[in-house]
C-alpha cells in the first residue's frame, strides 16, 4: 500500500492540478462557472486504485472548488454536493497500472480532454448508496 500511496500523493494529485490548469486556460469560462459552484460547499470524491482486479488502495479526495485540499487514505467516503441532485457519492475505480501510464502521458498538457477520453475506458464510475 505505501507505493499506492506515493504514487496518489506524490505524483497523481500534483499531476491533477497540472490537468486543472491547463483546463482553466484552455477553457477559463467553464472552468469559472464550475469552481463558482463548486466552492461553496464541502465535497469529496473517492478513489480506489485496484492491480489485477484485487484493491491496492482506497482515497478520498477533499476538495475546495476544484482543487484538491487533502487527501485521506484508507477509506472513501465520498460526498458531493450536486446543485440538482443533492448529495451523491461518487468514486471511481481505476487500475494502477492505467493511472501510472495516464499521469505520464505529456497528452494532459497539450489537450486535456481528448487524451482523458483515451483513458475512460479503464476507468469506472460508481456511487455509494
Amino acid at each position: 500500500m505505501p507505493d499506492v500511496e506515493e504514487l496518489i500523493k506524490d505524483r497523481f494529485v500534483p499531476f491533477r492540478q497540472k490537468v486543472i490548469q491547463t483546463l482553466k486556460t484552455k477553457y477559463p469560462f467553464i472552468l469559472t462557472a464550475i469552481e463558482g459552484v463548486l466552492s461553496t460547499k464541502n465535497n469529496s470524491i473517492g478513489l480506489q486504485v485496484v492491480d489485477n482486479g484485487a484493491v491496492v488502495g482506497e482515497f478520498t479526495f477533499h476538495l475546495s472548488g476544484l482543487n484538491i485540499e487533502t487527501t485521506e487514505c484508507g477509506s472513501i467516503t465520498p460526498e458531493f454536493h450536486h446543485p440538482f441532485l443533492g448529495v451523491i457519492k461518487p468514486y471511481i475505480v481505476v487500475e494502477k497500472t492505467a493511472l501510472e501510464i495516464a499521469i505520464s502521458d505529456d497528452g494532459f498538457s497539450r489537450e486535456p480532454l481528448a487524451t482523458l477520453s483515451r483513458y475512460l475506458p479503464n476507468m469506472t464510475f460508481k456511487f455509494m448508496s
